[in-house]
């Protein structure tokens, strides 16, 4: 390495710091937005959910959620998740993407500000904190001060080397073609951030060089301007084989910062004075002036495409026809707390109306993995996993609040409704973890390239439709609180039971056959069967507690 670098001039330029810094740099920022979102914890989806009324508040929450948690990837995964189950538009999920480009500048502007300087200090408290911490949420907090302090410890190694590029003719050759060539500094940018998968990295990189003195403003817009293209390829690419939904947000994406990028470079003149006069007006630093490049090129475009945004969607709607398997669902019911002490028997009503909801969408969960059974298309999978995530919140939301109610009224009628309640809610979430399940064995076996004979798909199949109609008869025997058909229920019930000991044999006989020979498929598909009678019940549970709120337990009188 020394060699070739005596015989290219560049004995003086460490390459060692340069690729050590970088790799520091970009392991940071994955551990600064591990650690922000290990903080955070479930809170940021919910206020992604909650403060996303209109778009502008969803460009908003976009902006500050991707600010802290260093990921707009995360920010608009989550809220097109949101949009899957149901709960979120998708021009509010766009709205999260535009602010998530907002979010993504904070990278930049902490550089110019210097920051970096600290990044020592950083990660001593990180790591003194962790070492001594003995509480979860104090490590989770030295992790980030951590990760905070290496980001900035990487990008300072690196920043030094590299600002001796302009001592270089070669460098400087190339930073001259390239001022007589901006738009191939774009296409520059845009590859070089799509290859290392992170455009605060490739803006640091750039502020560092042109705070040397090696680089042109005009060129720092340029690149600037790619790497806000080169971002959205790799969203776009993870969106393949995606839903509709996610698609349409990562082409939007695309086409919002590209076309925003064109504006630009048509006025890249302008432009770069626009960006130094406000520069030089508040005594700037040449890192800071990178910064204010950045933010005004996605403040200025998504402040613009706001009254655009319908003819963005007609437009998406054209590119990608069709729609979402998963069928629109209204938002969901708001726990009202205000009524909690005055009008309990209101707020439990509130309550009930949610859980509804959450029936529903363990319905639609379990007939989702049947889909995947049936058709392999693993978007079906991914919707599983999603509405298991809202149902856990639902749960978590839900189970708060009835305790609220009852801490605040001695009522029997609200002890009653809520042990009823309660348990309702916890059978639901258990189906729900069995979906997911079903989903990751039926995984499992794809992945492995293995298939399930015909007649163990038929056996599934019927006891996935006996399933489905138990869930939905359960369903309507909580909402409309009638009993009448309980023992056919039960009837059913014990049927599902009888018929998973059957095909039980009937997959050992197989097996003995040789019909069966999997590996895989042949040691999970008793797990299979098994959880799909356990699932049934937990259904007949969320209808026999509207008869008696008391579990049961084998029926055995208790003492």
């Amino acid at each position: 390495m020394n060699i070739l670098l005596s015989q290219t001039g560049l004995v003086s330029l460490q390459i060692n710091n340069v690729l050590g810094g970088f790799g520091l740099f970009i392991l940071g920022i994955t551990f600064l937005g591990d650690g922000l979102k290990e903080v955070a914890g479930p809170k940021i989806r919910d206020y992604i959910e909650k403060y996303t009324s209109n778009t502008v508040m969803a460009i908003i929450v976009g902006a500050l959620i991707t600010g802290l948690i260093q990921s707009s990837s995360a920010a608009t995964v989550i809220s097109i998740s949101l949009v899957r189950a149901g709960l979120m538009s998708l021009k509010q999920a766009i709205g999260i993407a535009i602010g998530a480009n907002i979010g993504t500048t904070i990278t930049s502007i902490m550089v110019g500000l210097k920051i970096d300087q600290f990044g020592l200090y950083f990660v001593f408290v990180g790591a003194i904190l962790f070492v001594a911490a003995s509480r979860k949420r104090i490590k989770d907090i030295a992790f980030v001060l951590f990760a905070f302090g290496i980001t900035f410890l990487g990008l300072t190694m690196m920043g030094q080397e590299l600002a001796l590029l302009q001592n270089y003719k070669f460098f400087n050759d190339f930073i001259d073609f390239m001022s007589l060539n901006p738009w191939l500094a774009v296409i520059g940018g845009t590859f070089a951030t799509a290859i290392i998968n992170s455009s605060s990295a490739f803006i640091a990189i750039v502020q560092k060089i042109y705070a040397g003195g090696g680089i042109d403003l005009t060129v720092v817009v340029a690149l600037v301007l790619g790497s806000n293209i080169g971002t959205t390829i790799t969203a776009y690419l993870s969106s393949i084989g995606g839903t509709i939904s996610a698609k349409r947000a990562a082409l939007f994406h695309t086409l919002f910062n590209l076309a925003g990028a064109v504006i630009v470079m048509i006025f890249l003149g302008p432009y770069t004075k626009l960006v130094t006069v406000v520069g030089q007006s508040i005594g700037a630093t040449s890192e800071l002036q990178v910064a204010i490049a950045h933010l005004f090129f996605n403040l200025i475009f998504a402040i613009a495409v706001i009254p655009v945004l319908p003819y963005f969607m007609t437009l998406l709607e054209k590119l990608i026809p069709g729609a979402d398997k998963q069928l629109p669902r209204t938002k969901l019911v708001e726990l009202n707390d205000d009524i909690v002490h005055s009008f309990p028997e209101g707020a439990m009503s509130i309550a009930k109306q949610g859980i509804v909801q959450m029936g529903d969408l363990v319905l639609d969960s379990i007939i989702n993995s049947q889909h995947f059974l049936n058709t392999e298309d693993a978007n079906e999978a991914v919707m599983v996993h999603e509405m298991e995530e809202t149902i856990n919140i639902i749960d978590t939301q839900l189970t708060t609040y009835l305790l609220k109610i009852v801490k605040g009224s001695p009522s029997e009628y609200i002890a009653e409704g809520y042990t009823q309640y309660l348990e309702t809610i916890k059978n639901y979430e258990r189906i729900s973890d069995l979906t997911t399940n079903l989903a990751d064995f039926y995984a499992l076996i794809f992945e492995n390239k293995e298939k399930l004979s015909p007649d163990a798909l038929e056996d599934l199949n019927t006891m996935y439709t006996l399933l489905i109609d138990i869930i939905k008869r359960s369903n309507n025997i909580f909402k409309t609180e009638d009993t009448t058909q309980l023992k056919a229920l039960f009837k059913d019930e014990s049927y599902l039971d009888i018929i998973e000991g059957k095909y039980r044999e009937k997959h050992f006989q197989r097996m003995a056959q040789g019909i069966c020979t999997t590996k895989i498929t042949a040691s999970i598909y008793v797990d299979i069967l098994s959880t799909l009678e356990r699932m049934g019940d937990h259904g007949v549970n969320v209808a026999r507690f509207v008869d008696s709120p008391i579990k049961q337990h084998s029926y055995k009188k208790i003492v």
